[in-house]
């Protein structure tokens, strides 16, 4: 979530642009351009004009908590990837050895029927 640098709280809707490109609270950017000389409280850029916006907050707050869930995947996977390779011989020789043995009884029966 953005920050307003004047009231430093998360951004209150509807949100104001000014031609620098940050952004503030439209009360905060209002009561600052009341007492500071329209100047960009961040970058002292002058202003003349106020352009607000809306910020779809939900949409930003969803891809955040999914960028969260996909990191923890991640390091689910990089964990058993550095377990395996660790320790080869748990659970990828299992699965070999089972491959093997049916491998085998194939061929018992083929060799059966000759």
């Amino acid at each position: 979530m953005t920050i307003c640098a004047i009231c430093l709280e998360h951004l209150e809707q509807p949100v104001c642009c000014i031609p620098c490109g940050h952004l503030y609270c439209n009360q905060c950017i209002s009561d600052w351009r009341n007492g500071h000389n329209s100047r960009c409280p961040e970058c002292r850029e002058p202003f003349t004009t106020v352009q607000s916006i809306y910020l779809d907050t939900e949409s930003i707050r969803g891809l955040i908590v999914e960028r969260i869930r996909l990191n923890d995947s991640v390091n689910e996977l990089t964990a058993t990837i550095e377990n395996l390779r660790q320790n080869p011989s748990n659970e990828g020789n299992h699965h070999l050895h089972s491959e093997v043995e049916e491998v085998q009884t194939l061929n018992a029966v083929l060799l059966s029927d000759i």
